[in-house]
């Protein structure tokens, strides 16, 4: 018991910190990193590692109950915009979308979205400004996924870790042995560490359920960036609206000659025109910036959370406490007999064959003393 815990604590620790030195990660080396290939489960902190990447990118693409276009139809555009149909302008927000991908959203979809929250969420605030509690509403909604997507993330993981302990403990003990101490230690202990995993993401989970809090200053940056994105798309557009290309003879080079011509007038006009004056979508739009904002700077936060404090904390670290030689000292003998005895029937067996390999033994030597005798 003293050497299979000692072989089972360095073995496993070595996985957990990702060195992978021995023959026991090394025998078998697949030249393609798969979950599903024998070869990679040993490498534990290698599995984790692409594991908590996997997690990152699926909850950024996908974590989202919309994804919208701000590309799309400005709010600068809509109060003075012909193109919207009187039929598009009472639409709902619209639920069509690929099973587990965000449903899409134009820019003109979203603020009405934004617009329905904002009504049903209206307090004494003046005209053109929004309840601060409004960021929260939109953002519970737009953060649907996330409690999912880590639970699943979180089973996969604790999934992971049973799998490397049953192959590392099959490895290293006998299969009796193996069934005795998973059944009566490891197994036991691996369900706690997912209790408590689930009880940490739970509290994770109620943190984002409520009011959002910040003090990151990547939330005012975004809010600012997405302002004078639109600003410099008006801008853009009004200048190409206020260039003209006249064209000129060159009498000495005989050619005729394009430029552009910036009526920077014009420019100022044009501009200002795109200054939306119905205060309810400025305050739409405000509202969506923060919403937008505060989303990607929790997305972080949240993301290191659940890879920090649930899975690293209490499904990985420690896995090579769980069968130390410090916890078999710690364990009372008759826990220790019972692990590490034989079977009672192959105790028996074991004494039949020896008795049989006795007799055996003796009709032998019985055997070589009649030819010896007859032989003299």
């Amino acid at each position: 018991m003293a050497q299979l815990s000692l072989d089972y604590y360095e073995t496993c620790k070595a996985a957990v910190n990702g060195h992978y030195e021995g023959e026991y990660f090394n025998h078998k080396t697949d030249h393609t990193f798969s979950l599903s290939a024998p070869a990679t489960i040993p490498r534990l902190r290698a599995v984790v590692q692409h594991m908590n990447t996997g997690f990152s990118n699926a909850l950024r693409t996908s974590g989202h109950k919309y994804h919208i276009n701000r590309k799309s139809v400005t709010a600068f555009e809509l109060a003075f915009s012909n193109e919207a149909s009187p039929e598009k302008e009472t639409e709902d927000v619209p639920t069509i979308s690929q099973p587990g991908l965000p449903t899409k959203l134009s820019s003109f979809e979203a603020l009405k979205w934004v617009e329905q929250v904002l009504v049903r969420t209206r307090g004494r605030e003046l005209s053109g400004n929004f309840n601060p509690l409004v960021v929260g509403e939109l953002f519970w909604e737009q953060s649907t996924k996330w409690q999912q997507l880590a639970a699943d993330h979180v089973d996969k993981v604790a999934l992971v870790c049973t799998q490397f302990l049953e192959a590392l403990l099959l490895a290293k003990a006998p299969k009796d042995k193996f069934l005795r101490l998973w059944a009566s230690h490891i197994q036991d202990s691996l369900k706690e560490r997912s209790e408590t995993a689930a009880r940490e993401l739970g509290m994770l989970v109620e943190d984002i359920q409520n009011y959002p809090i910040n003090y990151n200053h990547y939330y005012t940056d975004t809010i600012k960036k997405q302002r004078q994105d639109r600003q410099k798309q008006a801008l853009s557009k009004a200048i190409t609206e206020s260039t003209t290309h006249p064209e000129y003879y060159n009498s000495q080079t005989r050619t005729h000659l394009t430029v552009a011509d910036v009526d920077a007038e014009q420019v100022i006009k044009q501009y200002t025109q795109h200054i939306d004056p119905d205060m309810e979508k400025h305050s739409c739009e405000e509202a969506l910036d923060c919403m937008m904002a505060i989303y990607k700077v929790s997305q972080k936060t949240f993301v290191a959370n659940v890879t920090t404090q649930v899975i690293e904390r209490h499904i990985v670290r420690g896995l090579e406490q769980i069968f130390s030689p410090l916890t078999v000292l710690r364990m009372k003998d008759a826990e220790v007999e019972a692990i590490a005895s034989e079977p009672a029937s192959a105790k028996r067996k074991r004494e039949f064959l020896g008795d049989r390999i006795e007799k055996l033994k003796k009709g032998h030597a019985i055997l070589r003393k009649v030819i010896g005798s007859s032989g003299l």
